[in-house]
């Protein structure tokens, strides 16, 4: 999540809306990366962007922030791409709703960019809940209107229009080619990577971060079971 990954986001929250509550949503590290790699090679087009194996580590060298300046912006080639953007449980925890006090804790952390506790409750989900079909997302309109403690109820979830490099806003073919297929045997170093920041990240979620009075999940036994795909490359699904 962008906003509260880069250098001075957390604190414009914190000193300018102190109680505004947060909905995150996090995916698998290795959908995640095909993902937005793709969005951006295809808006880059046809200029190319760099190869995936090449973005294994940090997005800027001597920052473990995502952006440190002219952070606003998402269109495609304001934004880098690396592998430490999947490191979803480091900038969770600067939110600040975590002890952080044990060996254990800080060592699936292990970062060194700053602690902003907010006020504000947040509401993680995970994308696949967004999907009408699945489990996870039967409650998940009604979860959120309460969190947002809203007079109204949200409308059901509805079924998009295609997913990932099939939906319909890849409307360029020639512009398609920049494309990847994450489960290509040349991508492998950059799975194993993914994989191994997703099971941490997974790990920290359900034994920190979900045991926080502020933090709020949607159906949490079916939202646990999408955390334990993290740690499981997807290209090998049985």
């Amino acid at each position: 999540p962008k906003e509260i990954s880069t250098e001075s986001g957390l604190d414009n929250w914190s000193r300018f809306f102190p109680e505004t509550k947060f909905i995150i949503a996090t995916r698998h590290p290795v959908s995640w990366f095909q993902s937005f790699y793709n969005y951006h090679a295809y808006g880059r087009w046809p200029k190319r962007i760099p190869h995936p194996n090449e973005l294994i580590g940090a997005c800027y060298d001597g920052s473990e922030y995502l952006c440190t300046e002219n952070c606003g912006s998402m269109m495609p080639g304001n934004s880098k791409i690396c592998t430490d953007r999947a490191n979803f449980h480091h900038s969770l925890s600067r939110l600040g709703k975590t002890p952080m006090d044990t060996p254990e804790e800080l060592q699936l952390l292990g970062h060194g960019m700053s602690i902003v506790p907010q006020k504000g409750k947040v509401f993680l989900m995970e994308s696949s809940q967004l999907i009408p079909e699945n489990a996870s997302s039967e409650r998940l309109s009604e979860d959120i209107s309460t969190f947002l403690d809203l007079k109204y109820d949200l409308r059901p979830l509805k079924d998009r229009e295609g997913y990932g490099t099939e939906s319909h806003q890849y409307k360029d073919d020639e512009a398609k080619e920049a494309f990847i297929d994450i489960c290509d045997d040349e991508f492998l170093p950059l799975r194993e990577v993914l994989v191994q920041q997703g099971e941490e990240a997974a790990l920290w979620i359900k034994n920190y971060f979900m045991k926080s009075e502020d933090v709020i999940v949607s159906h949490p036994d079916e939202f646990l079971k999408l955390l334990d795909k993290w740690g499981e490359d997807p290209c090998r699904a049985d």
